[in-house]
């Protein structure tokens, strides 16, 4: 993974939690004749903005159907809406913003005429304004792209963590009392997020039966019985017992741990809804999460992790009708079955035996996944005959051979082309 791709996708969120920004506080000055911060922040930027447009830029880089891009943008734009309102919520016990009085909307969060805008910002920003952005980046220095980008990520990391603490604890009378906070911080705080998102003026709190900690566990069980599910799987179809992890130490899925996690944030409250709806929720969901991931594995690490172009019914080789289904029914076994019996176990665990046991597991995968990215580094490097430069690569070539990584991942693409990051040519 260069760095030059990471600063350029930082450099876009920026750009348009800025641009974002700029947009709401507009309408809202056209529409209610005052200025109106719509930021979660004290800074100008709307970081839902920022994450789709990251989102769409991974995902369509290469495309040029402007439908397809639409469609997509639709989708990614609204999980986007969706996950932000209800972590808001989670964050604040009340929701942010309201949509229930409009039509064709889901929980208030999102609705379907914001869904169709996201659709229209995608286009105009995968086929439009990136051409120029990245036309610009790649004139420009990377330790230029990198004094610009890091300082600002620095404000808003601080910015956001003061708005995030201060919220979570406005209910603590005497939150004012320490040396962080004081009683004029959080009025502020108070006064600017009521005013621009009136919603959360509603004093009736939001609770719910899901906790991060739940989503967390959920995330890794499903990411390890996925892949085992997987492993089984292609022993009945392809008659061969096969790896299907793509971390170097251990069986575990990504795919499988987030759109567990992700979908049943977003499906919980449709738990109780025909069987059938949920099996369509589930498909689209699943192949759109399926996708992104295909799309994230290219764009960073100029890998491609499976193909299903042999398969009838299949987008780009990404994903296939058939997986569709089966992301289908493996929501509607987990909302009626798998997700209730692990609630079960985890409300009979300690809250603290389960946030360490969670914690040690998410650091270790971390280092899994930096271990991993190493290993297959050094693979294209022995292809390349480039020779180890320190001890960590030569220990890596003794103990990750070639034979070690075509055996771990014998579906794996390498189509690095060198040119990749110059997405947009002159």
């Amino acid at each position: 993974m260069k760095l030059e791709i990471i600063l350029n996708l930082l450099f876009v969120f920026i750009f348009y939690s800025i641009l974002g920004w700029l947009c709401e506080v507009i309408a809202i000055a056209i529409t209610k004749k005052k200025f109106v911060n719509r930021g979660l922040s004290f800074g100008p930027l709307c970081t839902l903005y920022g994450f789709g447009a990251v989102i769409t830029t991974v995902t369509f880089w290469h495309e040029t159907n402007w439908l397809f891009i639409f469609c997509g943008s639709v989708l990614y734009g609204t999980m986007v809406q969706y996950l932000g309102g209800k972590f808001l919520e989670y964050i604040g016990k009340r929701k942010w913003w309201d949509y229930s009085e409009k039509r064709f909307n889901i929980d208030g969060f999102i609705c379907l005429q914001y869904s169709l805008l996201w659709g229209a910002l995608g286009v105009l920003a995968t086929r439009i304004l990136n051409k120029y952005i990245y036309l610009t980046l790649d004139k420009t220095p990377v330790w230029l792209i990198a004094a610009i980008v890091l300082p600002i990520l620095a404000f808003v990391a601080i910015d956001f963590i003061i708005s995030f603490v201060t919220l979570k604890k406005l209910g603590k009378k005497e939150l004012w009392k320490t040396n962080i906070y004081s009683k004029e911080l959080i009025d502020e705080i108070r006064a600017r997020i009521k005013e621009a998102y009136p919603s959360t003026k509603k004093k009736d709190k939001v609770k719910s039966e899901l906790t991060i900690l739940h989503i967390v566990a959920l995330f890794i069980a499903a990411g390890f019985f996925g892949d085992l599910i997987e492993i089984v799987f292609c022993r009945f179809t392809m008659g061969k017992w096969m790896s299907r992890s793509a971390f170097a130490w251990g069986q575990f899925s990504m795919v499988w741990g987030f759109a567990f996690a992700i979908g049943t944030t977003i499906s919980y409250r449709f738990r109780n809804a025909k069987w059938w709806k949920l099996i369509i929720l589930g498909s689209v969901f699943g192949g759109s999460f399926e996708y992104l991931c295909s799309m994230i594995t290219e764009y960073f690490f100029d890998q491609i992790y499976w193909d299903y172009s042999h398969l009838p019914f299949n987008v780009n080789g990404r994903i296939c009708l058939l997986f569709c289904l089966f992301w289908g029914l493996a929501l509607l076994v987990n909302l009626k079955v798998l997700f209730p019996a692990l609630m079960k176990v985890i409300n009979q665990i300690p809250r603290k035996k389960l946030k360490i046991g969670c914690i040690v597991i998410i650091v270790f995968l971390f280092i899994d996944l930096i271990a991993t990215n190493r290993i297959q580094q050094r693979y294209y490097a022995r292809k390349d005959h480039i020779e180890p430069q320190n001890k960590i690569q030569e220990l890596i070539d003794r103990m990750y051979p070639d034979d070690w990584v075509v055996k771990r991942w014998n579906n794996l693409k390498d189509i690095k082309n060198g040119e990749k990051i110059r997405i947009y040519e002159e």
